[in-house]
């Protein structure tokens, strides 16, 4: 992920217009209603960035917790996970695998 916090103020400034235009169809909702349906939109939002910011991993050299020996690269794997708000959140990250010892994981651990 870039470090680029003009990303996020454009996510959460689309929370606001999908917010706004939410409020103008549903008039007569209630304050609960209001705060559930911008619940929901900073979930999504919320869960985009931290599957950014969960695969954005030092390219540093990894060592096998079980052996100490060097892990080598065997491509990615993503995973669909549930955060909180049950947004749903597609974590890609490299699977790594130790030729030493046949250990395999997906950092960060």
């Amino acid at each position: 992920m870039a470090d680029d916090p003009t990303r996020w103020r454009i996510a959460v400034t689309a929370v606001e217009v999908d917010l706004r235009a939410w409020r103008r169809a549903h008039p007569a909702a209630a304050l609960t209603e209001i705060e559930q349906a911008l619940d929901a939109r900073l979930d999504a939002a919320r869960a985009g960035l931290l599957a950014e910011v969960a695969a954005d991993v030092p390219a540093a050299e990894e060592r096998c917790p079980a052996c100490g020996g060097r892990l080598v690269r065997r491509g990615e794997r993503t995973r669909t996970l549930r955060t909180r708000g049950d947004a749903p959140l597609e974590l890609t990250r490299a699977y790594l695998s130790c030729p030493a010892c046949g250990a395999g994981l997906s950092p960060p651990r």
